[in-house]
């Protein structure tokens, strides 16, 4: 494979996989069980434990009070839309309700922080044809600049303008006939949306950032167990042999 900063999109995308299953793993696994065993809900526990990993509990309101006002807040809330811009439009309301009901939550800061964490707790709860809003990813797309909220509704627009769910769903096919072994439940798996979403961030992140994360995502894919090794391999295969997304990922540069 090239070097990181001689990689062709598809190269990259490919790479987006096997981190992808590094992060899985390592993180949101373990974290939807915890979830599912919770009857698919939010905790003060679990919405504390996401921000953490996600990088964004020092600065969205971390009392144990606003903890359970976003739990439930976030776990009541149902996805509503045939387009992600139409859903985004929906956690967009709750954000701003949020930010009303929330004490301290009135500077524009903590808005911004509530509209990236808001997605990603929503992700947690229903993980089904959704993706966090992300700045890396945002970037990845070309969406640098705007409000928090405005830039978040932008940033699922763009995705349902490059057909973001129907490449997700192919992603997931190559995944399904990779054979690769890492499913704990239907909720529960390593899904063709946080693939593009990786592969997103990788294009939005500066290039000596790149560099250093796509090395680190090659080398995760040969410390495998052999059979999941072997699965990542016809994954990413797959990936870079698939004419679709070869056409996906070639339309996109990184940023920088």
């Amino acid at each position: 494979m090239n070097h990181p900063d001689t990689m062709s999109s598809i190269d990259i995308f490919a790479l987006a996989a096997a981190d992808s299953l590094r992060w899985w793993s390592y993180a949101d696994a373990p974290i939807r069980n915890g979830i599912e065993g919770d009857h698919g809900l939010l905790t003060p526990e679990s919405v504390r434990l996401i921000a953490r990993h996600y990088g964004f509990r020092r600065s969205m309101l971390a009392t144990p009070e606003n903890d359970l006002l976003i739990a439930d807040t976030i776990s009541s809330h149902v996805r509503v839309g045939s387009t992600l811009e139409e859903q985004a439009e929906g956690l967009r309301i709750v954000v701003e309700a949020l930010s009303r009901r929330a004490p301290g939550a009135a500077d524009g800061r903590s808005v911004r922080n509530l509209a990236s964490g808001a997605s990603k707790l929503a992700w947690f709860v229903e993980p089904k044809g959704w993706t966090p809003f992300d700045s890396l990813a945002a970037r990845g797309l070309g969406l640098t600049q705007g409000d928090a909220l405005d830039r978040m509704v932008r940033f699922y627009r763009k995705l349902d303008a490059i057909h973001f769910l129907p490449m997700a769903d192919l992603v997931d096919r190559h995944i399904e006939q990779s054979g690769l072994a890492c499913c704990v439940s239907e909720r529960n798996r390593l899904r063709g949306e946080r693939i593009i979403d990786r592969f997103l961030m990788f294009l939005g992140q500066d290039p000596q950032r790149r560099i250093a994360e796509l090395d680190l995502a090659r080398h995760s894919a040969q410390c495998w167990p052999d059979a999941a090794r072997r699965g990542l391999r016809d994954l990413m295969d797959g990936m870079k042999r698939d004419d679709t997304l070869k056409d996906f990922a070639g339309a996109m540069r990184p940023r920088g």
